[in-house]
Order: C-alpha cells, then structure tokens, then sequence
C-alpha cells in the first residue's frame, strides 16, 4: 500500500530548482517528528513544511503554474514528456551501445554504455557539458556500485 508520494517540481512542475511535493494518503502517515507546533497569532498551529530559507519565487512560480495550466494542461505537459523521453530511448537503442535502466513509468531515461572501454558515462557528461548540456552521470549506491548510469530528464 502506498502511503506518501513526493515528487520534484523543478523536474516535472515547470518551474525553477528548489521545490517540491509529499503528499500522505492518511494524516496517520505522516510522521509525527516533521510536524511543528507553533504559537502563532495568539493559538497553536500545526505546520508541516519543509523550510531552507529560501525565497518564496519557486512557491509563487508553482503557483501559478498550477492555476495558468490546471489539470488537462499539466496532462498535456507530461504527456509530451513522456513522448521525448519514448522518443530519446528508442534512438539510443538504436545505437546497440546503450542499456536502458528506466521502467518507462516517468518521463525520464536511465541508461548505461555496454561497454565502456573506450569511453565512459563520465567522458559523455564531460563533453556534453563542454556543450552546455547538464546530464548527470554517477555511480550506483551500495549493491550496483559497478553500475554506472545516466539520466535525462
């Protein structure tokens, strides 16, 4: 049973790094240490939120992405994600010198090389950078330490 989801916003919101959502099924479910209780304006209030003293631009821009948008535009929006990231897999297939690690469940691509021999995951991250593109290339944790992957979003 699921009990949270938490998703990125400046991957999947349309807006600027630094927001992002968890939601809980049941209030049960949400653990009782991230909720603050604070004495404001004369009474106690519960507060869950997750603060880094940040400014509020990224809040406002979700904002008002989610009321210029809505539901069907936000649809649309990850629609079409999902059709790039269909479309970057297939042709990195294409090449038989890419594994794909995605379960196709999200508009992303996880991959590896084959054979990295010659060049590596890190050697692909460095020249694209060189081209202004910013495509994260990392080792594994603990158990896949000898993968090396990695993702478009």
């Amino acid at each position: 049973l699921v009990k949270s989801i938490n998703s990125s916003g400046h991957k999947f919101g349309l807006v600027f790094a630094g927001i992002g959502w968890v939601i809980f099924r049941e209030l049960e479910d949400l653990p009782d240490d991230l909720i603050f209780h604070v004495n404001y304006l004369g009474g106690y209030q519960s507060s869950f939120t997750l603060n880094f003293s940040k400014g509020a631009s990224t809040v406002l821009a979700q904002y008002y992405q989610f009321l210029r948008l809505g539901f069907n535009g936000y649809k649309a929006v990850v629609k079409n994600c999902m059709s790039n990231a269909k479309y970057l897999r297939e042709k990195l297939i294409e090449t038989r010198k890419i594994q794909i690690f995605d379960k196709q469940s999200m508009p992303l691509v996880a991959f590896s090389l084959i054979d990295d021999s010659k060049c590596s995951v890190f050697d692909i991250q460095a020249r694209l950078k060189a081209r202004g593109w910013i495509v994260p290339a990392y080792a594994c944790p603990t158990g896949a330490t000898h993968l090396k992957i990695m993702r478009v979003v």
